[in-house]
């Protein structure tokens, strides 16, 4: 387990080095999530893709973040969440 979070946490950081979204990716939805929480996962990396939301899209994740998830985060304590935005491309890219 511990290796696999080395290995995440290192191709995570090669793909933030040249990604020139990385800094949108910092984007704070709410209090304790991020849009890298959401919008970026193994295969963003390994298929080097942009799975940036538009305003719109930015915007009903913050509410996802702020009604749903927070909410449960208060309730059962830190959770991890693996998946919570795909851009058309990404759907693309996995079929």
């Amino acid at each position: 387990m511990e290796n696999t979070k080395k290995v995440a946490a290192n191709a995570a950081t090669a793909f933030n080095a040249t990604n020139e979204y990385a800094t949108l990716y910092d984007l704070r939805l709410s209090e304790h999530f991020t849009l890298r929480n959401l919008a970026l996962s193994g295969a963003v990396i390994r298929h080097r893709i942009a799975n940036v939301p538009t305003a719109e899209e930015t915007e009903r994740l913050r509410a996802l973040c702020e009604n749903v998830l927070e909410p449960l985060r208060r309730r059962f304590g830190v959770i991890r969440v693996v998946n919570g935005y795909h851009s058309e491309e990404l759907c693309r890219s996995a079929s």
